[in-house]
């Protein structure tokens, strides 16, 4: 092979290099585009799910503070209905009976609501 002839293949080869590398380029710059998108998703994504995530500690918040206002009201509830019934509620102390030193008393309770008494 003369001198022209290795010259000429040496030029080919770096032509055909060269387009590989222009190839390759393009694609590595279209596969760096497509994952910036998508890493770009990504964080509106995580932006997105922090921002909901807030939303669901304030309304979890909320939702608290109304159940503590319910436990509240059902517990002043509670307390006030048990004053009525005892009110209705009453004892009578007898102590009539006298035996040397000691002295015997009896009680009796009334109950004039209509609910029972549970504890006394």
């Amino acid at each position: 092979m003369t001198f022209f002839g290795m010259a000429l293949l040496t030029a080919i080869g770096t032509v055909v290099l060269a387009v590989f590398a222009v190839v390759t380029a393009w694609y590595a710059r279209k596969a760096f585009r497509e994952q910036s998108k998508e890493v770009r998703a990504i964080e509106q994504q995580v932006k997105d799910g922090r921002e909901v995530a807030k939303q669901q500690a304030d309304l979890l918040k909320v939702q608290s503070d109304q159940l503590e206002l319910q436990q509240r009201q059902f517990d002043e509830d509670q307390y006030g209905r048990r004053r009525v019934q005892a009110a209705q509620v009453f004892i009578l102390i007898d102590g009539a009976d006298r035996l040397q030193a000691q002295v015997t008393m009896w009680a009796v309770a009334h109950n004039t609501s209509s609910q029972l008494v549970c504890d006394l």
